[in-house]
């Protein structure tokens, strides 16, 4: 499936929502301190509201380009199915809503979610959804660091299995699609150094692909209480660290879902590797491995979004760690590649054709700055 396809096809899903579409917006977020945004970025609400506790209702629809630097130094290692460099898209969008009406916008979520797979010729019989199956705020929270990390819940609460469950069932799943899970996967426990987030339940969306591997797709996430933050002050370091005490019902619900674009089309083509799907193909046609590929995405979409100066002292450490791995190319090569990423992706991101020479140039002025 072509990009182009994919994006009439979710035009028409936003359509049906009715809801806004906001523009994507810098990987260069602050609401991701050391290192470049991995998720939707939802920076207009910290901008409105300076928090994600104390908001309003919102609903919108967003596609957001996205770098996640753990999968980029994977690259090469079995399973091939993540980019460096991605897209992320809504389907039934980011709705904030009083919580008496959280169930009914879940119920939508999951049934846009569903509809919206259905319509691109995925089987719901080939789709499985994991969901929290209860644990203690503290095991949670171990699920996700090793022992020699501060932890950061000092309260000890059972956290009950998603009382929603039954939606997936509704929506037409069978008992044996459903994952239970108990971890940080399935419930958020969110403690941000930006600004405070609502905790809550998360369904992770996989679907199998022939040889029988589950591939992850999509997720919903459902943030229902209000964690009560203390600010606790080092002596070794700068700044603070957030230390939980309390776990609240919150007053309002935010469910947000969203799917990953290129993972899509390879559930949809039903290929091994995410490099062997359609769109990635003129890519492949260059003859560069993949790390060297997504390498030139990662530098186009972030100095699309920002000069080399304006990236924080760790971002600037990422994206030279990024870059390295274009030394082997001279600016012929490298202006090939971006030139590849720009008209791949013109559906998606058009400014990306007018910031090929501002990429060659921020990375030719980094190799003089090493010779």
């Amino acid at each position: 499936m072509k990009l182009e396809t994919y994006k009439e096809k979710l035009n028409e899903q936003w359509e049906r929502t009715g809801l806004e579409v906001a523009p994507h917006t810098s990987v260069n977020s602050l609401l991701y301190p050391g290192n470049f945004c991995y998720c939707l970025d939802e920076i207009e609400i910290y901008n409105k509201y300076k928090s994600f506790i104390e908001i309003g209702e919102e609903h919108y629809q967003k596609m957001q380009p996205a770098i996640r630097i753990a999968d980029f130094k994977k690259l090469g290692n079995a399973p091939m199915n993540h980019l460096g460099q991605f897209s992320i898209a809504t389907i039934n969008g980011f709705n904030s809503v009083y919580s008496e009406d959280g169930r009914n916008q879940y119920e939508q979520s999951v049934k846009n979610m569903f509809g919206f797979m259905n319509s691109l010729g995925l089987e719901q019989s080939k789709i499985c959804v994991s969901y929290f199956s209860g644990n203690d705020a503290k095991s949670i929270e171990a699920s996700r660091k090793s022992d020699e990390q501060k932890r950061k819940i000092i309260f000890d609460r059972f956290i009950p299995e998603d009382d929603l469950r039954e939606v997936l069932l509704e929506n037409g799943l069978d008992e044996s699609q459903l994952i239970p899970n108990k971890t940080r996967d399935n419930y958020l426990t969110s403690a941000w150094y930006v600004t405070k987030a609502p905790w809550g339940y998360r369904n992770e969306i996989f679907y199998e692909l022939p040889k029988g591997e589950l591939l992850d797709i999509g997720t919903i996430e459902r943030l229902v209480a209000k964690p009560i933050i203390e600010k606790e002050f080092f002596k070794d370091r700068k700044g603070y660290d957030h230390i939980v005490t309390d776990l609240l019902d919150w007053e309002m619900n935010l469910l947000i879902d969203a799917t990953g674009v290129e993972r899509i089309i390879q559930a949809i083509e039903g290929k091994d590797s995410i490099f062997q799907i359609e769109a990635y193909k003129p890519f492949m046609d260059l003859g560069y491995p993949p790390i060297v590929i997504e390498a030139g995405k990662i530098a186009h979409r972030v100095f699309s979004d920002a000069k080399f100066g304006d990236l924080s002292r760790h971002r600037k450490g990422v994206i030279k760690e990024v870059i390295r791995n274009l030394n082997p190319l001279t600016s012929t090569e490298l202006r090939r590649i971006l030139e590849t990423n720009a008209e791949v992706y013109i559906c998606l991101y058009p400014e990306l054709k007018n910031t090929i020479e501002k990429t060659i140039e921020e990375i030719e002025a980094y190799r003089k700055r090493c010779n």
